[in-house]
């Protein structure tokens, strides 16, 4: 489940059009709100593949509260704006009226069609927050870790060996608990693992079998030390490296 960024808010009350249309999806009523920061499910989005129909839906639980100048604020709803940074080819909706999701009700936005371009999106959700029914007027960027990974069309193999060994991504970057690394491979094999600290003591070390293309793994940080980390994953005669940080 991914929490929902703290909203800092400042009053306002713009206008906002009403948005007719509904998502034919179906809320995760296994999501719950642990915290009482709202939540997102799941954690993370199936992959999708180029010129292959994709469907996920998003369960949303709106925050029952925010802080405003270090004093917390009782939310009534919060407003979808919109969902960018989405894969070409895919559109979301939500089954709000008007995308405006009331404190303490499951919601969902679905987000469908057929991708047409590979690559990693890292989704980016705008919303407004409202206080007794009305706009603050200041939109706030999620700051969630969902992407979705669109990969290559099924017959394009060849594609993952013209690329090389390489390190896509690794997000959330800095982190407070666990990170995920997202590397590709142009034959299957062994992938050694190892994450090491300032002082060049490794803290973690594994070796593992992947297949060709994208694959990834985790780094499970919550019980280090903040600070600059460095990982290294080496294939055959190759080692990339990079700097993971702990917050």
């Amino acid at each position: 489940m991914k929490k929902i960024a703290t909203i800092l808010i400042i009053l306002a009350m713009p206008f906002f059009g009403i948005n007719l249309a509904h998502a034919q999806c179906t809320p995760d009523a296994s999501c719950v709100d642990t915290g009482d920061p709202g939540q997102m499910c799941p954690d993370s989005l199936v992959d999708g593949m180029v010129n292959v129909p994709y469907m996920e839906v998003i369960t949303v639980l709106p925050p029952p509260s925010a802080v405003v100048s270090g004093f917390p604020i009782t939310l009534s709803h919060i407003k979808i704006v919109s969902v960018s940074n989405l894969p070409p080819g895919l559109t979301y909706q939500s089954n709000a009226p008007d995308d405006l999701f009331e404190v303490g009700t499951n919601y969902c936005i679905l987000i469908d069609g057929t991708p047409s371009t590979e690559g990693i999106f890292t989704l980016e959700i705008e919303v407004m927050p409202y206080l007794l029914g009305f706009p603050t007027g200041t939109t706030v960027t999620d700051s969630t870790s969902l992407f979705i990974k669109i990969l290559p069309e099924a017959n394009s193999v060849a594609a993952f060996s013209q690329k090389g060994f390489s390190i896509d991504m690794v997000y959330p970057n800095p982190t407070t608990g666990q990170s995920t690394v997202l590397f590709s491979l142009p034959q299957p094999g062994a992938v050694q693992i190892s994450v090491s600290d300032g002082l060049g003591r490794e803290i973690i070390q594994e070796q593992k079998d992947f297949p060709q293309g994208e694959n990834s793994f985790s780094v499970d940080a919550s019980s280090i030390m903040p600070g600059l980390y460095y990982y290294s994953l080496t294939f055959r005669d190759q080692s990339k490296n990079g700097i993971l940080m702990k917050q």
